[in-house]
């Protein structure tokens, strides 16, 4: 940033020492003859104009070379600038702009939050950075606002590629939650910012309809806001492998919620950019509650029944017709 304020300032001195409008030529490229007594006086002129328009024209090949759209507007909203990368997306040069009104050229960003930020930096003197959809082009533009001696500068950046990205994204998301909504299962997507930090990007109905939670509880909220301990520290353990091994890991978890105490098998598969970096997670989980209900029922029975026998004032045995006692209470093998 801070080369593009001595750029800046480099033009503003160009524009003071060489005026953008000036079709005047200095003395001597006319064929004027020069008054003997100003002579010396007139080549210094000459020598400050010539050395003054070299280097505009220095400048005006650096601004070329940015890889940004770049303009300057007057106080009447008149280019006094303009990048040759600007110019060429519509098959015009710089000099088909300068001092042309920006809104006559463009009137369909009169109203728009492109006029509504230009006018706020034009008035207040401060700067503004936006995004804003081309009118003219399909393209999308980071724009960021300067205030400047001559009115404001303008650096446009073309962030097309990122926001197709994000649609492409967004779209994906729309698929997946249509998914979540038709499938039984409980699902749930997480996004990977650091070791420790996993957010819930999305999670099917079955996933809040298991927990007793609701959709703005979960979506948007990291792991440590939705996952009570102890299951949040096994949670994070087995996420970390997942991304230190780069595979599916599964365990089961028992993990108490609004809707009550529930078990389940989970699994969590990690999903890797170009980088090698893991952007997301997503996983399942599969509810074995009424299965380790029984478990735990049996166990309970079991336990009693080995009570009964143990203190059972009469003896107590089970026959089996195909052979001898299976199990008896209360009498001596015979």
């Amino acid at each position: 940033m801070q080369q593009f304020f001595s750029v800046k300032l480099l033009i503003r001195e160009c524009f003071y020492f060489f005026p953008v409008k000036s079709k005047v030529k200095p003395f001597g490229e006319r064929g004027d003859s020069l008054p003997a007594k100003k002579e010396n006086g007139n080549k210094q002129t000459i020598a400050k104009r010539k050395q003054s328009e070299l280097s505009y024209q220095t400048i005006t090949k650096i601004l070329d070379s940015i890889q940004d759209d770049f303009y300057v507007l007057d106080r009447n909203w008149n280019f006094v600038f303009a990048s040759k990368r600007l110019t060429s997306r519509i098959g015009k040069e710089p000099k088909d702009f300068v001092g042309k009104n920006l809104w006559k050229m463009f009137p369909k960003h009169l109203g728009t939050v492109l006029e509504e930020n230009f006018r706020a930096t034009m008035e207040t003197r401060e700067i503004r950075r936006f995004e804003i959809g081309d009118k003219y082009t399909k393209e999308w533009y980071q724009m960021t606002t300067f205030p400047s001696t001559e009115g404001i500068t303008v650096l446009g950046t073309d962030i097309t590629e990122r926001k197709k990205a994000e649609e492409t994204l967004l779209s994906k998301e729309h698929e997946l939650a249509s998914i979540y909504a038709s499938v039984p299962e409980v699902l749930f997507f997480l996004s990977v910012k650091s070791d420790c930090d996993f957010r819930f990007l999305s999670v099917s109905q079955s996933f809040l309809q298991a927990t007793g939670l609701n959709e703005h509880q979960v979506v948007g909220k990291s792991v440590q806001d939705v996952i009570p301990e102890p299951s949040l520290s096994l949670v994070l353990e087995k996420y970390a492998q997942a991304i230190r091994e780069r595979k599916s890991v599964r365990w089961e978890e028992v993990t108490v919620y609004p809707s009550g105490r529930k078990y389940g098998e989970v699994s969590a598969t990690p999903f890797f950019d170009s980088s090698g970096h893991c952007t997301t997670l997503i996983g399942s989980v599969y509810d074995i509650s009424e299965r380790k209900r029984g478990e735990e029922a049996l166990v309970a029975s079991e336990e009693r029944y080995r009570h009964l026998l143990q203190f059972a004032p009469a003896a107590i045995y089970e026959i089996d017709f195909t052979g001898p006692f299976r199990n008896r209470h209360g009498f001596c093998d015979a």
